[in-house]
């Protein structure tokens, strides 16, 4: 007999466990209980940054964070680029912030450069930067 059981009075009985099953269901709380704390962790990661996010106007999505979370993306120097860029008012997107990490550009460098030319009224587009950063001539372009 396996598990509690219904006898014809109406009673419950529990039926016995072995101490294998014991030692099995023990394994599978254990495995459970670290899923559930991995990913209450990540949950908290992403909740932080994506609030962060959120409270200073620079619309991130969770999947986007979750996403970046993924592929070891520094999703926190990123957070922080693209809530710089949205004060700045520069139309970066998130992606196109990861990309340009990713790419080897100094992002910082190149937000910084994108507000300056709107400030002084260059219609300079984002690859336009990216480039010029990559080939070192960032300075000229401004």
């Amino acid at each position: 007999m396996c598990g509690p059981c219904l006898l014809g009075s109406g009673t419950w009985v529990a039926a016995e466990v072995g101490p294998i099953s014991t030692i099995l269901i023990g394994i599978i709380l254990v495995v459970f209980a670290s899923l559930l704390i991995a990913m209450g962790l990540c949950f908290l990661v992403i909740a932080r940054a994506w609030l962060r996010a959120f409270l200073s106007g620079a619309p991130v999505t969770v999947w986007e964070l979750l996403g970046m979370m993924l592929r070891r993306s520094p999703m926190k120097d990123i957070v922080g680029w693209r809530i710089r860029a949205a004060q700045l008012g520069l139309p970066v997107t998130t992606a196109q912030l990861e990309s340009a990490h990713l790419q080897g550009v100094r992002v910082e460098r190149a937000i910084l450069a994108m507000a300056q030319a709107k400030e002084v009224g260059k219609d300079v587009g984002w690859e336009d930067i990216l480039s010029a950063d990559r080939e070192g001539r960032l300075k000229e372009l401004l």
